[in-house]
């Protein structure tokens, strides 16, 4: 499979957003609530339909539940954590590290979104979901992570964990 390049939109000098084709739509969110992930995909590769979106769920995230969309399948890995997470108050050791919706057609001309919910690590910090675009034979991966300030080619889509608010109380 090729891998996409995305030069000429280097080229012309685009930086961030613009450079990123899939991105989530809200980019910050409180330590250790539960919040929607929506993956916004703005167009296929190189012309060509997306028929997959593979998301890579980070570690610390305890729950991921996908939201069915119709005409597309999903697909589960499920795995152990590193270590545990708590949920209700309960201590959760393994879970979904990866989600796909295979089998549909979005037409490289049409925007979508794909959307999960997740229970957020109590810890603040950067969450990278890593995901795999596949348009036939063609896949774009969004799995890099900005290092030095500088953001790369294929950037991740990425979440900004805000410590907990002081007066914020358990629940959902």
């Amino acid at each position: 499979m090729k891998r996409l390049i995305l030069a000429a939109t280097a080229a012309l000098g685009l930086g961030g957003a613009a450079q990123a084709h899939v991105v989530l739509l809200d980019k910050e969110a409180e330590a250790g609530s539960y919040f929607r992930v929506t993956l916004q995909v703005g167009h296929g590769c190189q012309g060509e339909a997306t028929i997959g979106l593979e998301v890579t769920v980070p570690a610390g995230v305890a729950v991921a539940r996908p939201m069915p969309k119709t005409g597309w399948k999903i697909e589960i890995e499920e795995g152990d954590f590193e270590r545990p997470a708590m949920v209700h108050g309960k201590a959760v050791t393994s879970g979904v590290k990866r989600v796909r919706w295979v089998g549909g057609n979005l037409p490289d001309a049409w925007y979508d979104e794909f959307v999960m919910q997740v229970k957020l690590p109590e810890e603040a910090g950067v969450l990278a979901f890593p995901v795999i675009q596949r348009c036939g034979e063609l896949h774009a991966d969004w799995v890099e992570l900005a290092r030095d300030g500088k953001v790369p080619a294929y950037p991740a889509p990425a979440l900004m964990v805000r410590p907990k608010a002081a007066s914020a109380h358990a629940g959902h």
